[in-house]
């Protein structure tokens, strides 16, 4: 497997040593030097990177901007040019994950899980990633999804690797428990030494979970790995500093309190135009999608934690006024002969896309639609943001949502649409009926409008920004855009900021 110069291949080395790379040197002037990395890929993760980079070039000409990802894919090229994007590798180190339905595939299932706990495709990542870093020149690392990578991170960075920057977008939160808890005598004997060797050799099923991403997140934060993070909710923000391990000596950023290390950004998006009279039957003409009656989008991957079982039962118990149910994104906890059963099965016309959405088509999908459907299970997370309900109110689309967590928050903060209990058929099914019958608005379009503005990737940009140049030792210049400087509202989405 061929891979990028200063990488040496996703087969890790014996030694569990944090990896030590060269000091470099910073200020005086120069250009701050700049690497984003992640070590997943697809539709969310390109658009983030490029996001970004557009932003912080606009922004700050003398700020030099390089992306890697751990490996390519056909959809890469949706987002970047040819040479826009290096990679550690040339195929995925990740196990991979064939659509298939656990339940009812059971052996695929359990052969990508032991493949998971043999290789430990992660510790190869981040060893590799330092190596990749170690042979440039970089003052800054900003790793766009550290919620997968924390203890990988905390167990190999070094003291005189580039300041680091980490961004938590979601997964983190999942409220996943942990096979082998992180009870205090357990956390004390991985302080002391055992950390590295743990998080190397035993299988990642015993360290995965809320509470231990909870407890690596800390370390890295106590021992100054992760020198800057930011979160995509308040709720993140709260949870993050009440479970906050302190301890002794440790931070790298001199004069700095743990809280003025975790900053509030929006989960980005990119601003589309406002809506005119003929968009919506435009879109739809061009998906093919019938040109009359209420619609209702579900957009993204069909799992069982964006609630789509709850749908499919909600569908099938229906008795309200017509409305075309639409789906588009891949099957994950579903198949395609689900989707085809559910709708024989209800009165509701059902229109299926069930494969990746290119994203010229993405807006489209959005501004076809009536209004868009998250019935996520409290699994989701209760801190997490959702970047399809972010493109619904991009899209100046109601959303029906679950009523729980960062969702039902904004909902009702922001007059965003109608909720519903999580994982409730019933509740979902009559709330999709009051919005079918709606007679007039179910949110205000001048919030939603309001909200929108402020998730866009122009305060990303000016946090990081402000992160890069501090700890490039370069925080004297002022980051603006043209001559106004750029400010967010705090959550991202939180009125009042």
């Amino acid at each position: 497997m061929p891979v990028a110069d200063g990488a040496k291949g996703i087969y890790p080395d014996a030694a569990t040593e944090r990896y030590e790379t060269h000091a470099r040197p910073t200020g005086g002037g120069a250009a701050v030097k700049v690497l984003l990395f992640d070590a997943f890929s697809g539709g969310h993760h390109y658009e983030f990177a490029s996001g970004l980079r557009a932003e912080l070039r606009d922004r700050a000409p003398d700020v030099e901007v390089d992306v890697l990802f751990a490996a390519p894919t056909h959809e890469e090229d949706m987002f970047f040019d040819d040479g826009e994007v290096d990679h550690l590798y040339d195929t995925s180190p990740f196990p991979e994950a064939p659509g298939f339905v656990p339940e009812k595939d059971p052996l695929p299932a359990a052969a990508r899980l032991l493949a998971k706990q043999v290789t430990n495709p992660r510790w190869g990542v981040v060893r590799d990633l330092l190596k990749y870093v170690d042979a440039r020149d970089y003052d800054v690392v900003h790793v766009l999804e550290l919620d997968k990578l924390t203890a990988y991170l905390w167990a190999q960075y070094g003291d005189n690797a580039p300041s680091l920057v980490g961004s938590i977008n979601g997964v983190f939160y999942k409220p996943v428990e942990s096979a082998v808890p992180p009870a205090r005598p357990l956390r004390r004997a991985l302080k002391t030494g055992a950390g590295p060797q743990f998080v190397r050799f035993a299988p990642p099923a015993l360290h995965r979970g809320i509470d231990w991403n909870r407890w690596f997140l800390s370390r890295c934060l106590a021992d100054g790995v992760v020198d800057h993070l930011t979160v995509p909710t308040e709720e993140a923000r709260d949870d993050i500093l009440s479970n906050f391990d302190s301890v002794s000596g440790g931070r790298s950023t001199a004069g700095a309190g743990i809280a003025d290390l975790v900053s509030v950004v929006p989960d980005p998006t990119s601003g589309w135009a406002d809506d005119g009279p003929t968009i919506r039957s435009a879109a739809r003409a061009a998906l093919d999608l019938p040109e009359s009656g209420t619609q209702l989008l579900f957009f993204g991957r069909l799992c069982e934690e964006n609630g789509i079982r709850t749908l499919f039962d909600a569908l099938e118990h229906y008795e309200g006024p017509e409305f075309t149910m639409v789906f588009a994104g891949r099957p994950v906890a579903v198949s395609p002969a689900d989707v085809e059963d559910v709708a024989r099965r209800s009165a509701v016309d059902v229109v299926s896309r069930l494969e990746f959405i290119p994203q010229e088509k993405v807006e489209t999908y959005f501004r076809a639609a009536d209004g868009v459907l998250l019935p996520y299970e409290r699994s989701f997370g209760a801190c997490r943001p959702s970047n399809v309900f972010q493109k619904a109110c991009m899209a100046g689309r109601p959303v029906i949502a679950s009523d729980f967590g960062v969702l039902g928050r904004r909902v009702r903060e922001w007059d965003l649409g109608l909720l519903c209990e999580p994982e409730s058929a019933d509740s979902l099914a009559d709330t999709i009926g009051q919005f079918v019958q709606r007679d007039g608005e179910v949110h205000d379009p001048e919030s939603m409008a309001a909200f929108a503005e402020s998730q866009t990737f122009e305060p990303l940009a000016e946090t990081v920004l402000d992160a890069y140049r501090r700890l490039a030792g370069d925080d004297d210049r002022v980051a603006t855009t043209g001559d106004e400087t750029v400010r967010g509202d705090g959550d991202g989405g939180d009125r009042g900021g």
